[in-house]
Order: C-alpha cells, then structure tokens, then sequence
C-alpha cells in the first residue's frame, strides 16, 4: 500500500528514530523523577522520561540532525504516508482505512517533519504501522 516511500527508506527512518530515542533516553538516564517533576511509581518499572519527546537532544544532536534531513529528504506525499504510517502504529486508523489516513495525513511539508521528528515512540510506531499493512 505505500506509494509514495519505499519499504527502505521507510526502514531507515525507523532505524535513525531508535537511534535518536536511544541518545534521548540516555541523556535523561542520570536524571531522578523528582527532578523531572513525577511522582513515585506505585509500583513496577517506570521511566520518567518516557512522555518527553526528543526535545532533551540538544538541536545539533547527531541522531536528531540524521532523524531531520532524513524526513526533510522526503516529497510532501511520502511524508503523508509516513504520518498516516505512525498513526496505524497507535491504533488511530486500521489498515483498512489506509486511504483516509493518508488524506488526513497531508499537512505542509514543515509541519509533516515536525510532527513526526518529535515523536519519542517514532520506531515502533513506523514498524506497528508496516505490520499492520503486512509490510514489515
């Protein structure tokens, strides 16, 4: 059903996004949940960081700037569909609904990349999202 980006280019963004969540997440490792205001998990594994996107990543970050100008390196309509991608990855739209997703998906070329750059769970959502259109 992608038209508009390839399987491997779709792949690579996914790889750059682990990579950059990876530099994200270990930036924040020596930070405490008090210094980031959230209270004690009541029990179980908690990771304090994980609602931040990547704004931790200072902008001239290696795995971000990569993430960035891979997306920037995109037509408007592959970015549709890598926006529609993310969204079959969250559950908002079945593959079934493929099509719609991707006309909902279609936004400015700035704001597609902003959308989609900043998204912590970018990986696995790309990856969800080609499975569940048997492309993974």
């Amino acid at each position: 059903m992608l038209e508009q980006i390839t399987l491997e280019q779709t792949k690579r963004i996914a790889a750059l996004a682990r990579t950059a969540r990876q530099a994200r997440d270990w930036s924040l490792t020596p930070l405490a949940e008090r210094q980031l205001g959230e209270p004690e998990p009541a029990r179980g594994e908690h990771n304090p960081g994980g609602a931040v996107g990547l704004e931790p990543l200072l902008p001239g970050d290696p795995a971000r700037l990569a993430l960035r100008q891979a997306l920037a390196d995109l037509p408007d309509e592959a970015l549709a569909e890598l926006r529609a991608l993310t969204w079959l990855g969250r559950g908002d739209y079945a593959a079934k609904d493929w099509t719609e997703a991707v006309g909902r998906a279609a936004i400015s070329a700035e704001t597609a990349i902003e959308a989609i750059a900043d998204e912590p769970d970018l990986h696995d959502l790309i990856m969800k999202g080609l499975y569940e259109l048997g492309g993974a």
